[in-house]
């Protein structure tokens, strides 16, 4: 999700994909807040959980409401797919519309 807000945004950053050791690695330097990933380091800010992140990018680069209503809907969507199980691949399109360029 924070992917496509910033792909939205028209952003550019860094997507660094962590093994078993790296996640370890920053583990032991303490900048895991309840040793877990996702992590978004903004410019030293560190922030974890996928939500916190999200909201963060939407506020940073979006407007609020039309980006968290957004979020809303692809996170309830995504919850539904997942209980019903279906495939991942079949809920991409909508998700790419919900973005429209007036949100950013």
């Amino acid at each position: 999700m924070s992917r496509l807000l910033l792909a939205a945004a028209h952003v550019k950053y860094e997507d660094v994909r962590l093994k078993k050791e790296g996640v370890e690695e920053l583990k032991k330097t303490g900048q895991l807040a309840f040793n877990q990933v996702p992590l978004l380091d903004f410019d030293g800010l560190l922030v974890v959980q996928s939500n916190a992140i999200n909201r963060f990018l939407a506020r940073q680069f979006g407007s609020c409401e039309c980006v968290c209503a957004a979020l809303t809907t692809i996170h309830l969507q995504a919850f539904t797919a997942r209980r019903h199980g279906m495939r991942r691949k079949s809920t991409k399109s909508w998700r790419y519309r919900l973005f429209s360029s007036r949100c950013f």
